[in-house]
């Protein structure tokens, strides 16, 4: 009980904010490539999407990441849609995802607060929950991935899962630092997504399929209405 307790407080002594979950070192089996098991060192993750409020005062301080600021080599026509300068539509809730931004767009965020983007091996071992993905809970994401999207996303805090991580589905699909890592050839320097369906540990895993290759389909200036982001901060030693 002593050495739990102690675990505990130095956990929360190194917890960057009280945004972000301690998610414990483990193992995963990967959807794709060959190998059998990874290994995942322990770090904290964004409890919730970044939101357009978050993203927001992120605008205020780099106004270079402005939608009529940015350069065109990092951002598709699409980028920060019906934004008006570092401002969001009224209409959109503030508490919600921000949307349409570019994998640079969510890099330069995560960096300029001394956190990156979740690899899409720390994204998959979160989303695994410890492996507690019952085929009811696979059904509800399937049929989320395949309803058309709302004009107005709702707020973040919608449901969590076992690790207390909010939202890795049901309301947008998120970017991942290394999305194209797990379908690229070896003389391909474009590391951004992941996808494809040769070499898939489980065929008939259609959720994870449909999750792969949503990513494979996808470029880093690419700005969709469904695709935000979190962010990932190494545990301190």
């Amino acid at each position: 009980m002593v050495s739990l307790f102690f675990q505990r407080a130095h956990a929360e002594a190194l917890k960057p904010n009280s945004k972000m979950i301690l998610i414990p070192a483990g193992t995963y089996v990967p959807f794709f490539e060959k190998r059998t098991t990874v290994a995942i060192q322990s770090f904290w993750i964004d409890k919730y999407p970044v939101t357009k409020k978050d993203f927001q005062q992120f605008l205020k301080k780099n106004p270079m990441w402005l939608k009529n600021e940015i350069k065109k080599i990092f951002a598709d026509p699409s980028y920060l849609k019906n934004w008006h300068g570092d401002r969001f539509s009224n209409q959109e809730k503030k508490d919600s995802p921000v949307v349409n931004v570019s994998w640079f767009a969510a890099k330069a965020y995560c960096e300029f607060y001394g956190k990156s983007l979740p690899t899409t091996d720390q994204w998959e071992y979160v989303a695994d929950d410890r492996g507690k993905g019952s085929k009811e809970a696979q059904q509800k994401i399937l049929d989320w991935y395949s309803s058309p999207s709302p004009k107005y996303l709702s707020s973040v805090g919608q449901a969590a899962n076992s690790y207390q991580v909010d939202d890795l589905y049901g309301l947008v699909w998120e970017w991942t630092l290394d999305f194209n890592s797990s379908v690229i050839s070896d003389g391909d320097k474009n590391l951004f997504c992941g996808g494809g369906a040769q070499g898939a540990a489980d065929p008939s895993d259609y959720v994870r399929f449909m999750r792969y290759s949503f990513r494979s389909s996808l470029k880093a200036n690419y700005t969709i209405g469904n695709l935000g982001f979190r962010c990932v901060q190494e545990v301190s030693q």
